[in-house]
């Protein structure tokens, strides 16, 4: 085993010995513990989206390839993030109506089709068919 492994191995088991220390009362290791924990799991949901989402979604297709057509919704993105400036904040009143808009646009026909029209449909259908030569038959 590598000496990194090692390590490793004995940084984890400190720490969950450090956690365990909470059974017996809050004390200074267990508050270590526990800020090293969420320290650590933030910075690497940090680096994660940021290694997934901006550097493979926008940026790669964007210099690589030359979709230049992500730039149309990463501008709606910042748009959105106007909102916490407080002077810029009414900007992002476009970005919301846009994205709301087009929601809208999308789903308001599907659910009258799926849940209406098919509805109706059923209804109007027979429940019975004649069928020369075979008789009746449920449909």
């Amino acid at each position: 085993m590598s000496i990194e492994l090692i390590i490793g191995a004995w940084v984890a088991t400190g720490l969950t010995l450090f956690i365990f220390t909470f059974l017996y009362k809050d004390n200074p290791l267990f508050k270590l513990a526990e800020n090293l924990y969420v320290g650590v799991s933030v910075g690497y949901t940090i680096v994660k989206t940021y290694d997934t989402v901006i550097v493979q979604l926008i940026w790669k297709p964007i210099v690589e390839h030359g979709e230049w057509a992500l730039l149309i919704p990463v501008g709606i993105g910042m748009l959105m993030l106007t909102r916490y400036v407080p002077k810029a904040a009414w900007i992002s009143r476009y970005a919301f109506a846009f994205i709301v808009g087009v929601g809208s646009g999308l789903a308001i026909p599907r659910t009258i089709s799926s849940f209406i029209l098919k509805q109706i449909e059923d209804t109007v259908r027979p429940l019975l068919t004649l069928i020369p030569g075979e008789g009746v038959t449920f449909t």
